[in-house]
């Protein structure tokens, strides 16, 4: 191993469950090559910080609130990283169909986030996993 961390950043409208997964990484053994530079509001820019913006894994929340509309903005969000290589992942609850996607961490199912993420730099066809969620979402 190495002594240095792997920066994650997390981002979300649901900023109870950011906290809880900000505790969840910084609590648990299994996580100790991890750190977290930061945790930022979707729709809320002043809450991103540099160290946030160049993570070396990003975490999106899946949905955001915008007055009366839900929208998707972790698979959105995610799109761009995929398009540049860069390790991400979207999180969200109870979305059983796409748990298995590998771009996909579903907080209550069975796998673990350090196996979500100790996957990510091996995924090949992250277009394709993409795809999928955004078929499943109707992007």
């Amino acid at each position: 191993m190495t002594d240095e961390k792997k920066t994650i950043a997390i981002f979300g409208d649901n900023m109870p469950l950011c906290d809880v997964i900000r505790k969840h990484i910084e609590t648990n053994p299994a996580l100790q090559d991890y750190e977290i530079v930061g945790v930022g509001e979707y729709g809320n820019p002043g809450t991103y910080t540099l160290p946030m913006l160049n993570a070396d894994v990003k975490m999106y929340g899946l949905f955001r609130r915008v007055g009366m509309k839900i929208l998707t903005e972790g698979v959105q969000s995610l799109e761009g990283d995929v398009q540049h290589n860069k390790n991400s992942l979207v999180y969200g609850c109870g979305i059983r169909p796409v748990s298995q996607n590998p771009l996909f961490w579903d907080v209550l199912e069975g796998i673990s986030l350090e196996s979500k993420l100790g996957d990510l730099p091996s995924i090949e066809n992250k277009q394709e996993h993409l795809q999928e969620l955004k078929d499943y979402f109707r992007e």
